[in-house]
């Protein structure tokens, strides 16, 4: 039904300063971008392995507010969607209707100069931010900077949620996401649901010690990026004048991880390395 996640949508209201945060923090140019759409936006691609990350900002002109773009405000970063990939967009449309999801029809669009097709899942539904499935994403080569890279590729996006047991029931049962672990760790103050997509993780964290409002939406808000080398991609982004952490053991047995403190564009951001992961489809 859900093969992986194709990209991710991050909003944000500076274009030329986030794409060029994003090619530091990657280590290499985005594969495709555009400052001429019909949705009144520049907009910018970068290809991470099997998924892609996307940033969209604005054009501040006298026919484009802010608030114009996805429908989203634009006043600051943050991500606005997540669009997962089928190859049967029809049969996982039927799927997910079936499951209550409530999705929108089926409509063709154009996105990174390819004609695709999508559809919505309800917000009032997925409580998230918005889910989208489409047809997967194709066409772009490899640049040789990706592949001789530190970084292959996303290992985890962390959502935050205030309703566990909501959380497990949508993404599990609804969405079809592959429960690879549950952990409740009272040490760490933190509930936690590991899925797995076509290789990434989605980390859904549930707050310990916390006065939810069990009704409020999940927000999708932390990048962890895979890296080959650690003290390389370190040594990296102190060399650029970047805010990094010391290198720690990360709680995942035999990994290894950093936090980038500054020009993410406030998205919360770790990188990892695992020793001795024999395949990315093991759980976490």
């Amino acid at each position: 039904m859900i093969q992986k996640l194709d990209h991710i949508t991050l909003l944000s209201s500076n274009f030329e300063e986030a794409v060029q945060n994003y090619e530091i923090i990657l280590g290499y140019p985005a594969v495709w971008r555009s400052t001429q759409t019909a949705q009144g936006s520049s907009r910018a691609l970068f290809k991470i392995g099997e998924t892609a990350l996307q940033i969209v900002s604005p054009q501040h002109n006298d026919s484009v507010k802010p608030e114009d773009v996805d429908g989203k405000e634009t006043s600051s970063n943050y991500i606005s969607s997540i669009s997962l990939a089928s190859e049967n967009i029809e049969e996982t449309h039927r799927i997910l209707k079936r499951r209550g999801l409530d999705p929108t029809e089926i409509t063709a669009y154009v996105n990174f100069d390819q004609e695709r097709r999508k559809f919505t899942c309800r917000n009032a539904k997925i409580k998230n931010v918005e889910v989208e499935v489409v047809e997967p994403l194709s066409g772009f080569d490899e640049s040789p900077e990706r592949l001789n890279g530190e970084i292959p590729s996303l290992d985890h996006l962390v959502i935050d949620t205030p309703n566990v047991e909501r959380a497990a029931a949508t993404y599990g049962a609804r969405m079809g996401f592959r429960l690879a672990l549950e952990r409740h760790a009272p040490e760490w103050k933190v509930h936690f649901l590991f899925f797995r997509v076509g290789g990434i993780t989605f980390e859904v964290v549930h707050r310990l010690g916390v006065n939810h409002d069990i009704n409020s939406l999940d927000r999708t808000f932390g990048f962890s990026w895979a890296t080959k080398e650690l003290e390389s991609t370190h040594q990296r982004l102190v060399s650029r004048g970047r805010d990094v952490s010391e290198i720690r053991v990360g709680r995942r047995p035999g990994s290894r991880v950093f936090t980038l403190r500054d020009k993410t564009c406030d998205i919360p951001t770790i990188f990892i390395e695992h020793e001795n992961r024999v395949s990315v489809n093991k759980a976490p």
